[in-house]
Parts: C-alpha cells; sequence; structure tokens
C-alpha cells in the first residue's frame, strides 16, 4: 500500500490517478492516466471508472484491477464480521 502524510493507508488503485486538490476535508479530485476523466477520489468511484475504462488498458492491468476489487471486497466482509462479533469494539 501507498503511504499516506496521516491516517490510513491510501490503495494501489491512486497508482492509476493523478492526485489532484482537496475537493473536501478529505477527499481528493482524481484525474485518470487513461482516459483524463476527473471524479471525487472517493475509493468506490474510483474502482468504477476503472471497471467501466478497463478494456482501454492491458491485460496485466486487468488481472491487478481484479485482484484489487477482491480484496477490498474481502476486507469490507471481513471489518463487518469483525463489528458484528464484537459489537462493543
Amino acid at each position: 500500500m501507498l503511504l499516506k502524510k496521516q491516517g490510513r493507508m491510501k490503495s494501489p488503485i491512486w497508482l492509476h490517478f493523478i492526485e489532484k486538490p482537496l475537493l473536501n476535508s478529505s477527499h481528493y479530485e482524481a484525474k485518470c492516466k487513461y482516459c483524463s476523466g476527473k471524479m471525487g477520489g472517493v475509493l468506490a468511484n474510483i474502482l468504477k471508472h476503472l471497471k467501466e475504462e478497463y478494456p482501454k488498458v492491458n491485460n496485466e492491468f486487468r488481472i491487478s484491477l481484479y485482484e484489487l476489487i477482491n480484496t477490498n471486497n474481502n476486507t469490507k466482509k471481513i471489518e463487518i464480521n469483525v463489528h458484528v462479533l464484537n459489537p462493543l469494539n
């Protein structure tokens, strides 16, 4: 994962975007390196954009994109399970 100055780790998906100035206190604008499309830098928006644009990039990138999406989905499932099992935390 990529390091940030503060807060949690950045997703490696940001390697495919140019980080623009902050839109608000916690989200940057993201500019796609492949099509120059711009969007709010929320990970869900970025993943959606890449899923729609993936035919424009090579097979190696597509494979890594699907691995990242699956990793994100698995992480979310684990976090949800932890919260259900430990409701006081």
